[in-house]
């Protein structure tokens, strides 16, 4: 079943039944930009149905990442504009074998068609705005997470889609690079926010939560750093690293973060010098299972 919710007069999102996941429909005078439409095929469906029903017209799709959940659905809105960060290509052409066969291997799909890797025809490079008319949308590059990995912002309304970050039920999964998921951090700024949209976990507008999420996240990966640089600089063997980082606090779920936080180490261990192969470690060993 699909839950479409209206957040705000120009957003409407799609919760799945799969991850906590959602979708967005940004539209402003019957023009739509659609967020990471998904996940299962009948939720795609009737994403498509609730937007007929109203005469609404598909400009674009925004494609925050190229993770395989990020990327379904576009075919189903063919004259619409496909627009992605420069290095999506590059994910596509390294991950394309794997990301068929996570997306073969994922139940509750329930594909009936053949899965094709989006094709964009509009790159984003630092930062892009997208108009429509006299809407715009800021697409804004975040790397960290992935290296294509983007924000959405309405300007008229302060809403900002984060995609995978600031989630209050997943912690930072630093599944690219340290380095720039730390600098992604610095530079956000909570007074950028009126409402605050992630793709997994719960949308808000409370002040006192982005703000909690936002210095909840730069803390995170801070102290994430500052404990393994000094594991690695000291020798310190990785499973010994794992142990040393096992108190870092942070605000979401410990049971349900717990691999994803070992993964971080494992990862930071590795970007940083570790002796460690970063081929048997961590989320690009993970992307291997």
């Amino acid at each position: 079943m699909t839950d479409l919710t209206p957040l705000t007069p120009t957003l409407w999102t799609n919760s799945s039944a799969l991850f906590t996941y959602h979708s967005g429909i940004f539209v402003h005078d019957g023009n739509v930009v659609l967020v990471d439409p998904g996940i299962s095929e009948p939720e795609i469906n009737a994403i498509a149905q609730f937007i007929e029903a109203r005469k609404w017209i598909v400009h674009a799709i925004i494609l925050t990442h190229c993770h395989w959940d990020h990327i379904l659905g576009v075919d189903l809105w063919n004259g619409a504009e496909v627009i992605a960060h420069n290095a999506f290509a590059r994910e596509a052409r390294t991950y394309h074998q794997r990301i068929r066969e996570i997306i073969a291997n994922t139940p509750n799909l329930a594909l009936t068609r053949p899965f094709e890797m989006p094709e964009p025809s509009r790159w984003v490079g630092a930062t892009m705005t997208l108009e429509i008319g006299d809407w715009e949308l800021e697409l804004c590059h975040t790397p960290g997470h992935a290296p294509d990995h983007l924000f959405v912002r309405e300007t008229a309304t302060g809403t900002v889609w984060t995609a995978d970050m600031l989630s209050d039920e997943e912690i930072p999964f630093v599944s690219d690079n340290l380095g720039d998921y730390t600098n992604t951090m610095q530079k956000i700024n909570a007074d950028d926010f009126r409402m605050l949209v992630p793709c997994h976990g719960a949308p808000t507008r409370d002040p006192a939560e982005i703000r909690a999420r936002i210095e909840n996240d730069r803390r995170y990966i801070a102290e994430l750093h500052g404990r393994v640089i000094h594991a690695v600089k000291a020798g310190i063997s990785l499973q010994e690293t794992i142990a040393l980082c096992a108190d870092i606090p942070y605000r979401q779920s410990v049971e349900n973060n717990h691999k994803a936080h070992r993964r971080n180490v494992e990862s930071a261990y590795a970007e940083l010098g570790g002796d460690v192969d970063p081929n048997t470690v961590g989320w690009l060993q993970a992307s291997q299972e």
